[in-house]
């Protein structure tokens, strides 16, 4: 099975000439996001015979992915930060899913990833704050999914809901002032 990531242009909302193709590549492409300049976009590719799942980057409007993770472990769910020099993702390579950061210039790994939350805490769907100080992401940790935040520069994570059962990525305000989440448990949100 082949993946394959389209751009489509649009003018007012609406479709404008014919959707461009890409990426084409073995395995299925998942979780695309655009880079904050519009020159990149990051995914994750899941090879099909291994299972693997790496982060990689294609430039647009064309040219050949790279991939920016090379690690036995799954890496998911890739989030660029506000300045379009980090991606943020979560791995299990320790053992238990936690959050990393990967520096990235020209479409490119500019250095090893670094673990940014401790050991022991699961870490998923990481989105990074307006003003590119903070990174929140969901947990299970307490058996219910919340939603917690942590500085990218590895301050401790904290807590914001308890019990909310919280499962998806979360939005931040333009300020960084706020999170936009949704929850399935009344009385929260």
């Amino acid at each position: 099975c082949r993946g394959e990531l389209w751009l489509q242009p649009l003018q007012e909302g609406k479709p404008l000439g014919e959707p461009q193709r890409l990426v084409e590549q073995e395995g299925t492409i998942s979780q695309p996001v655009l880079s904050p300049d519009g020159n990149w976009v990051a995914y994750y590719l899941i090879q099909h015979e291994s299972k693997q799942r790496d982060i990689w980057i294609a430039p647009i409007p064309a040219g050949p992915p790279v991939r920016i993770t090379d690690h036995p472990a799954g890496e998911m769910s890739p989030s660029w930060s506000p300045d379009g020099k980090t991606i943020a993702f979560f791995s299990d390579r320790d053992g238990i899913e936690s959050l990393f950061t990967i520096p990235i210039a020209g479409g490119r790994a500019a250095g090893p990833a670094t673990r940014i939350t401790p050991p022991g805490l699961p870490a998923f769907h990481p989105v990074w704050s307006a003003d590119g100080q903070w990174i929140a992401f969901s947990s299970k940790r307490s058996g219910n999914w919340d939603l917690w935040v942590t500085r990218v520069d590895r301050g401790k994570p904290r807590q914001l809901t308890f019990d909310t059962s919280f499962d998806s990525p979360c939005a931040w305000s333009a300020d960084s002032q706020w999170i936009y989440f949704v929850t399935s448990n009344e009385g929260n949100s």
